[in-house]
């Protein structure tokens, strides 16, 4: 532990930092959390009841939800990425809940703090140009196994579908005529997710000259196999 943590854990007032001991070993033995989730878990509740003991509070039901709320704002003010913030909230969240079921509070004010979403930015995506020369860089582009893996770059590039999706597909699935997918993702929902014509030359080539030649009478209804005939698994179509 930090020695600024340290420190601050050894300057709360006596049944704060009772509650506190307790909160760390029902992480340790009740969650069976690892010893670094645990670590990360009290510096942050450290913090809050540091927070706590600075505004008066004494007791575990000191704890309000303004106090919850003005800690998560001087965090900002010290420079806190939005991301740290939601592990912040998301600490007392779990902290005044335990305080809670231990009938140490009335309440769990927690359940009405609301955080900011840790940022996410969207991933870079290839420029046409450069999906193209990962596309030309497959090797053996007129072997099976190369147009296995040119119809996989064209489709993950054309529909943005996920490569679980993809390996997942059957011939069927892939209604050429109108140059459209049907894929079935998460909980097995259904959508028509549409491919262009880059995409359908790759699909004409493997299931004219690359699928026949890697099929064998197990191989089912899969759309793209591995070198086994079997269905191709997502690691290596990853590769």
């Amino acid at each position: 532990m930090a020695t600024g943590t340290a420190d601050a854990r050894a300057a709360l007032p006596p049944a704060l930092a009772e509650v506190l001991a307790g909160y760390e070993e029902h992480l340790r033995s009740q969650r069976n959390l690892s010893e670094h989730t645990v670590r990360g878990y009290v510096t942050d509740v450290v913090g809050l009841l540091d927070h706590l003991a600075r505004r008066g509070g004494e007791q575990a039901h000191h704890l309000d939800l303004p106090t919850l709320r003005s800690w998560l704002a001087q965090g900002r003010t010290k420079g806190h990425s939005r991301a740290t913030t939601a592990r912040n909230a998301a600490a007392a969240r779990s902290f005044t809940r335990w305080l809670h079921r231990a009938e140490l509070t009335p309440e769990d004010v927690g359940q009405r703090l609301v955080s900011p979403k840790a940022h996410r930015t969207l991933p870079d995506v290839l420029a046409p140009d450069q999906a193209r020369a990962v596309v030309e860089s497959a090797g053996g582009a007129e072997e099976p196994v190369g147009l296995r893996d040119a119809v996989v770059l064209e489709l993950l590039y054309a529909s943005g579908i996920r490569v679980s999706e993809l390996v997942g597909l059957d011939v069927d699935d892939v209604d050429r005529g109108r140059r459209v997918l049907r894929v079935f993702g998460k909980g097995r929902k259904e959508r028509a997710v549409p491919y262009g014509v880059p995409a359908e030359a790759a699909v004409d080539a493997w299931l004219t000259r690359g699928r026949p030649a890697l099929a064998v009478p197990g191989s089912g209804p899969a759309l793209l196999l591995g070198v086994r005939g079997g269905r191709l698994d997502a690691r290596e179509a990853r590769r």
